[in-house]
């Protein structure tokens, strides 16, 4: 159809395919800028917010968001790609890797009441995701997370992980978060890399204070699914030590 468009040579249905694939550019561009433009703003608020503290009260949240920047020209890019080979052109390979978890590749080791354990062992990555079932019982919880410990091996130690929670229903009593200290801990030392994917800033900001408080400041807080899978498999089989031990 591109190569119709400029001989000038299009039939009125491939005339209406270009036309729908400009509109679909129009609109992917601005989606990007409007993008850019918010995780700017955002940003821009934590400075406010914190001033001259910023850096040391709001780095965690800082690097969230730029790290939704890369993210938003990747998903750009592979957007636009389908475009253009939709009408019959191309664009060279991209130099960034935006390689979302493909389904079907994941083999489920646990779905119960609570959790579903998926573990892509090509990907050396695992996703935990909470239910969006309400805690009945901080005992049946207890047991169901003492069930995801006996699932992890030492060959977990070269895989990063992504707790969804983003279904999760918002708890922040103390006896919930005891009830699930012991799990964080665990996931904190079993894995190379681990982010707990949210649905809000209010929930990242509650994760990095429990981060703070069980002292693991390494884990990644984030509303971007892509920047949490991609963070998560950065941590690859070469950062894991061959005499890597049991978490247990």
């Amino acid at each position: 159809i591109l190569q119709a468009k400029i001989q000038g040579k299009l039939s009125e249905h491939e005339r209406d395919v270009f036309l729908h694939a400009c509109q679909k550019i129009e609109g992917i561009d601005l989606q990007l800028i409007e993008k850019v433009k918010e995780c700017l703003r955002r940003g821009v608020k934590i400075f406010e917010e914190h001033e001259s503290l910023a850096l040391e009260k709001g780095a965690w949240r800082l690097i969230g968001e730029l790290q939704g920047i890369p993210v938003a020209f990747e998903t750009y890019y592979h957007k636009m790609h389908n475009i253009f080979t939709m009408i019959g052109g191309k664009l060279e390979e991209t130099p960034c890797d935006l390689v979302p978890l493909k389904e079907g590749e994941a083999e489920v080791l646990l779905s119960d009441i609570y959790w579903s354990f998926e573990e892509h062992a090509d990907e050396h990555i695992v996703i935990l995701r909470r239910t969006p079932i309400p805690v009945a019982s901080l005992l049946d919880l207890i047991a169901s997370n003492d069930t995801i410990i006996a699932l992890l091996v030492p060959n977990h130690k070269c895989f990063g992980i992504v707790v969804d929670m983003r279904e999760a229903p918002q708890r922040n009593d103390v006896e919930f978060e005891n009830a699930m200290h012991n799990l964080r801990s665990v996931l904190a030392k079993a894995f190379a890399r681990i982010t707990v994917l949210l649905e809000t800033t209010p929930g990242m900001l509650q994760v990095n204070r429990i981060g703070r408080n069980d002292g693991n400041d390494d884990i990644f807080a984030t509303t971007n699914e892509y920047a949490a899978v991609k963070f998560a498999k950065s941590g690859g089989p070469e950062l894991a030590s061959p005499s890597a031990a049991s978490p247990h």
